[in-house]
């Protein structure tokens, strides 16, 4: 299933009028982070490239918690596909982004440090990374590149 939802992600088309409504105001929020919220965003990303290095893996799922979604039970609202030698960057995160001034979703592959930015609460952040079977991991990483 996941692979097919990967694949589906290849040629993302315009977004329905009411995913376009709530981007709109996920679009609209002011994103401000003060150097000391930067400076830790940026050491915890050097700890989370270090750990998927030091899985020995080619690819793992990543998640992170950044828009606020407790009220439907659910901690993270962001995912990728993070690929050891897959973008401009070792371990960059590929993902189904809504680019908020094209105003539609597209595929975007961004280092990990700009993956773990603009939180809603910055002192409550997770992170979440999966290691797939081998076969697995082998078949996403063909379709994610």
């Amino acid at each position: 299933m996941l692979l097919a939802i990967a694949a589906g992600c290849a040629a993302p088309g315009p977004a329905p009028a009411s995913a376009q409504v709530s981007a709109a105001r996920f679009c609209d929020r002011p994103q401000v982070q003060d150097a000391g919220h930067q400076d830790r965003i940026l050491r915890f990303a050097a700890v989370v490239r270090q750990e998927l290095e030091a899985s020995g893996e080619e690819i793992a799922l990543i998640s992170r918690s950044g828009v606020d979604l407790r009220n439907l039970g659910i901690r993270f609202s962001h995912s990728g596909v993070s690929i050891r030698d897959g973008g401009e960057v070792p371990w960059s995160v590929r993902q189904l982004y809504y680019a908020c001034d094209e105003g539609r979703p597209r595929l975007y592959d961004q280092g990990v440090a700009g993956f773990l930015f603009n939180g809603d609460e910055p002192a409550i952040a997770y992170v979440s990374i999966v290691l797939l079977p081998h076969e697995a991991a082998t078949q996403l990483k063909r379709v994610a590149l």
